[in-house]
């Protein structure tokens, strides 16, 4: 009996031990450092593997991957219940991109360049948190359309040609405690159906509106951030009929100054204004406690019909305060020949922009075009090798392109002083911004399309798109 005892006790401390150790181990997880002995790395702290995708490649769900300094040129997909962590938010630079699956999470560590620089996969919920993000050409951080989470916080979205966070329909976000700043673009661009908060955030200097939302089915907080110095409005609130449902949208203790247009701007950027419904804005929109002062062209846009200039307690309460504009002094003769010199320069931009609007004009009716006669193709060939990679190229070519229109049409409006002319350049950019979420929307379905031989498909395009 005594034996039998002492042997179920040995049993005990060694199942013990062996649930410590797997804990231990786990402790370890795996290592990457660019520094490393590429013939005998196994991952361990001693053998760092020498790239991250390495290291993915042995993780299980669950694991941690620890990254030491140093730049590494190479595109990362971050599967199910994988965390990359940096030693350290400026000295750890993964030169690409960053595709996100469910469950992921990135910390402490720069991502720079590429297109896209983060991508959240439909119905990902993932995290970013103390990272930097910079130099991309399109967009931040964007999430496909579908379910799912999206947190950042403690980072920094910058210094990009792009737009800052491109959030699709159907996510909940938590955007706190972030720094987004210097893109070309806006901010934040939040599409319908999102809900969430975005809170404690520094949103400036950036080329359009610092935070952008189409309101339609939206349940957002948008609460203690400071909103300053952007190159359109503060926080632009837009109407689609696709989404004419109301929206929700708390916006609450901010400050919103120093925008080249309105603090709060509401438009239409595309027709479909009968779909509105009386006092849309005002029942999708509720201000309080925000401090709004020094904004261009007013602190609220008359249309939004959100507070009547004559209700000054409830100006009042949230601290809204007019542009005013200084007496003129009178015009020297060195004023009046800047003034000839900028109305040449004006008629210089007009012509451009009757330029652009004819190019965009032609090509997106050649891109619809192509675009209806792919949705037209042969369900068994599309499912067997999908569509031909010279028209995916194309389409997104032609995305590329209203890139660069919006950011052409984005310096006009740092050249010109005239009312009339800024009008002409807000509706064009409108008008291509409209287009543009149709285009993205219609190359994601098409790159989306399931196909037996995707795999080949997808070689052909990288390689036709070189």
């Amino acid at each position: 009996m005594k034996l039998s005892i002492k042997i179920i006790l040995l049993i005990i401390v060694i199942f013990l031990g062996g649930i410590t150790q797997a804990a231990l181990a786990k402790s370890y997880d795996l290592y990457v450092d660019e520094d490393c002995d590429e013939s005998d790395a196994d991952g361990s702290k001693d053998k760092p593997f020498c790239s991250i995708s390495d290291a993915i490649e042995e993780a299980s769900k669950g694991d941690e991957i620890y990254i030491a300094e140093g730049s590494y040129k190479e595109n990362v997909s971050l599967p199910n219940r994988i965390k990359l962590i940096g030693s350290s938010e400026s000295k750890v630079v993964i030169e690409g991109y960053v595709e996100m699956d469910d469950g992921s999470s990135i910390e402490s560590l720069t991502v720079s360049g590429s297109s896209i620089s983060v991508r959240v996969k439909k119905d990902a919920s993932v995290e970013i948190d103390g990272c930097t993000v910079k130099s991309f050409t399109k967009v931040g951080i964007q999430t496909e359309i579908g379910g799912g989470s999206l947190k950042v916080e403690d980072s920094k979205i910058r210094s990009s040609k792009g737009k800052g966070l491109y959030i699709q329909a159907g996510k909940k976000i938590e955007i706190t405690g972030n720094e987004i700043y210097d893109n070309n673009e806006e901010g934040v661009d939040i599409r319908a159906n999102v809900s969430g908060e975005i809170s404690n955030n520094l949103i400036y200097d950036n080329g359009e509106s610092g935070i952008e939302l189409i309101v339609g089915k939206s349940n957002l907080v948008v609460k203690s951030n400071s909103i300053k110095n952007n190159g359109a409005s503060g926080i632009a609130n837009q109407f689609y009929a696709a989404w004419s449902k109301t929206g929700d949208i708390s916006i609450v203790s901010n400050v919103l100054s120093g925008n080249k247009k309105y603090g709060i701007d509401c438009n239409i950027p595309s027709k479909g204004a009968e779909s509105m419904s009386a006092g849309y804005w005002k029942n999708s929109i509720s201000l309080s406690k925000n401090k709004i002062e020094k904004n261009k062209l007013a602190s609220i846009n008359n249309d939004c019909s959100l507070i009547k200039v004559v209700d000054e307690e409830e100006k009042k309460a949230n601290e809204i305060t007019e542009s005013t504009t200084a007496e003129k002094e009178p015009v020297t003769i060195s004023e009046e020949e800047e003034i000839d010199e900028k109305s040449e320069e004006d008629e210089n931009i007009e012509k451009r922009l009757s330029s652009i609007s004819e190019e965009f004009s032609l090509e997106k009716g050649s891109i619809y075009k192509l675009v209806s006669e792919m949705n037209e193709e042969n369900n068994w060939k599309i499912f067997l090798i999908g569509h031909k990679p010279e028209d995916i190229f194309q389409i997104e070519s032609f995305s590329e392109k209203l890139v660069d229109y919006l950011g052409e049409l984005e310096s006009f409006s740092d050249k010109t002083g005239n009312a009339e002319l800024l009008k002409d350049i807000n509706n064009l950019q409108e008008k291509i911004k409209t287009e543009m979420i149709t285009i993205q929307g219609a190359e994601q379905q098409i790159k989306d399309s399931f196909s037996l031989f995707g795999w080949l498909r997808d070689i052909n395009y990288k390689l036709f798109s070189k």
